[in-house]
């Protein structure tokens, strides 16, 4: 499912600042080309300022142009954050996923070459997004008074 508030603002310290919300929620950084990153946050506006402001990240040598974002909370983020990145296959998203697999595979004292495939790091993306879920669910089932919309992920066409 796409970001719920698709409307794509200027990646500038002018533009963060004037649509940015100082709230939780998922951003994502893209250029005319890809997607670059998507991140979960407590302060949206102040990860977006931070972001701009590291000079030399992986983040900005891909000339960002534009970024998006949705408010959701805290306990919402990280498995919104997963299916989003799963759907739009952010470029520095990805290396992240390849050094979690690295750091799973590698041996103390052990120096190694590893190539991932596309395949591998799609499926353990998807074992860690289907983690967080069966974790979010078991909460919400030890809830008293959880709705049945929250536990059946269903929802109102719009």
């Amino acid at each position: 499912m796409p970001f719920e508030q698709f409307t794509p603002r200027s990646f500038t310290p002018v533009s963060v600042r004037a649509n940015a919300p100082t709230a939780s929620g998922i951003y994502g950084i893209s250029n005319a080309r890809e997607w670059i990153f998507i991140g979960e946050t407590d302060n949206i506006q102040a990860s977006l300022l931070r972001d701009l402001q590291q000079a030399d990240s992986a983040l900005l040598k891909r000339f960002p142009t534009g970024f998006v974002f949705e408010l959701c909370d805290a306990a919402e983020r990280r498995p919104r954050q997963d299916r989003l990145i799963l759907e739009y296959e952010p470029v520095c998203n990805r290396r992240l996923l390849c050094r979690e697999l690295l750091q799973q595979r590698a041996q103390p004292d052990e120096i190694s070459s590893v190539v991932f495939t596309e395949q591998q790091m799609r499926s353990y993306a998807e074992k860690l997004a289907v983690a967080r879920d069966e974790a979010e669910h078991r909460k919400e089932q030890a809830r008293p008074f959880a709705s049945a919309d929250v536990e059946t992920g269903w929802r109102p066409s719009r």
